[in-house]
């Protein structure tokens, strides 16, 4: 849902898989100190799982939407 919610608001993104690049797993980890999925980073923001509500707000505070 998250990437639906971006790509239809035009904002880029880069899709990570966890398990499939040596490292990510780790740095998840270090980010948000679980291994939780989905996550959504804005600059140094995360939000853990999909609400568009507060992925709105972290994205106006980040200039991407106007407020």
């Amino acid at each position: 849902m998250a990437k639906e919610f971006l790509s239809l608001h035009g904002i880029p993104f880069r899709e990570v898989h966890v398990f499939g690049e040596p490292g990510v797993a780790d740095e998840l980890v270090r980010l948000t100190g679980s291994l939780t999925a989905p996550v959504v980073v804005v600059g140094r923001k995360f939000l853990r799982g999909y609400d568009p509500m507060r992925l709105t707000a972290m994205l106006t505070d980040a200039g991407w939407f106007l407020a």
